[in-house]
């Protein structure tokens, strides 16, 4: 989903939520959750890859425009990968989730 897809959709009330998934604190990405799926993303159409952002601020600036008024900042925990002292079947914590005005 481009920026311009993602505007189309949010405008006919189609995205239920927008997150930006923080990912070991470096690397941000764009999640819109829509009824039956999410999208990641991207700068181009056709692009394989997904739009990185730097800071939640640089994908909060980027999505402006976008007629919602919050956003979803949400960061899993590093650890849930491999567990209390490495055991994988260990339960996992929820992820944090920040939400935000998306217009400040």
């Amino acid at each position: 989903m481009t920026l311009d897809e993602l505007h189309k959709m949010a405008s006919e009330g189609q995205i239920i939520e927008l997150n930006v998934l923080s990912h070991e604190g470096s690397i941000y990405l764009v999640e819109a959750v829509l009824e039956s799926r999410q999208e990641i993303l991207k700068k181009e159409p056709g692009d394989k890859r997904p739009w990185t952002f730097r800071s939640f601020e640089e994908a909060r600036r980027t999505l402006v425009e976008i007629p919602l008024e919050t956003i979803d900042l949400i960061h899993h925990n590093v650890y849930d990968e491999i567990g209390p002292a490495g055991q994988s079947n260990a339960p996992k914590a929820p992820p944090m989730r920040l939400t935000y005005p998306l217009h400040t």
